[in-house]
């Protein structure tokens, strides 16, 4: 049986590791929807807040614009790391989703630039730079057509749509930029504009999931990691018994 488990975890350790490096990424230009190449709409309201309840606290929110976005998910925060100090499952916010679209998916330095993502923050940098410093010329890149977005919903099949997203789906969405108050008076502003450095915080109604990018390689992934640790831990257990029955 522990020659067994040893080729087992050896054929879900390869896996884990070749779908890793192929999961993820951006399609090709010729695989974007056209949809994408639409710059956001962004329209007036006013008289609109409202408060919901998210498990057992109230948020009061303020809708300033209303607000749909077609985009590409070049990044997001992980809201199940150990580092991301500011998420957890009683977080209201979900995962923030940071986006390319327009111009951006047409140029031809298309898939030069690399992005990252913080607790509440998404870098942009291009392929040439290592280290800080960069040892190419800038690609062609416009920082109005991307976008970090916070998002919040008070629906809960809204909410697991949004956790399901990966890098690489083409997505869109409808809701409001909103400023909303956390319990305690703590409030969080959404930016009104693409041509600065805020961030859009966006009051989900709808999400849509375009098309999903390598949804095979992110469920192989899961299912090869979730087995070798399940592989590992049966090997530990059952070698522990055979050391106390031995002994």
């Amino acid at each position: 049986m522990q020659r067994l488990l040893t080729y087992l975890l050896g054929v879900f350790f390869f896996l884990a590791i070749l779908s890793y490096f192929f999961k993820g990424g951006w399609p090709d230009r010729s695989e974007i929807n056209p949809l994408l190449l639409k710059n956001p709409v962004q329209f007036g309201v006013k008289g609109l807040d409202f408060s919901f309840e998210y498990r057992g606290s109230a948020y009061k929110v303020q809708p300033v614009a209303g607000y749909e976005l077609w985009g590409l998910v070049v990044t997001h925060n992980n809201i199940h790391s150990f580092f991301d100090i500011s998420h957890n499952r009683n977080s209201v916010d979900t995962k923030d989703l940071c986006v390319m679209w327009g111009r951006n998916l047409t140029t031809k330095d298309y898939g030069k630039m690399k992005f990252s993502s913080g607790d509440w923050t998404c870098y942009a940098e291009w392929s040439g730079c290592y280290f800080g410093s960069c040892f190419s010329a800038s690609p062609e890149f416009f920082h109005n057509e991307f976008s970090n977005n916070h998002l919040i919903t008070s629906n809960e099949e809204v909410r697991d749509k949004i956790n399901s997203v990966k890098i690489g789906d083409q997505i869109h969405l409808k809701g409001y930029l909103v400023n909303y108050t956390y319990p305690g008076g703590v409030v969080r502003k959404s930016s009104l504009s693409r041509n600065d450095n805020g961030c859009e915080v966006i009051f989900v109604q709808e999400l849509e999931i375009l098309k999903r990018f390598t949804p095979f390689w992110y469920a192989l992934y899961s299912i090869s990691a979730g087995l070798f640790f399940f592989t590992l831990l049966a090997k530990i257990v059952l070698g522990y018994f055979r050391d106390v029955r031995e002994g």
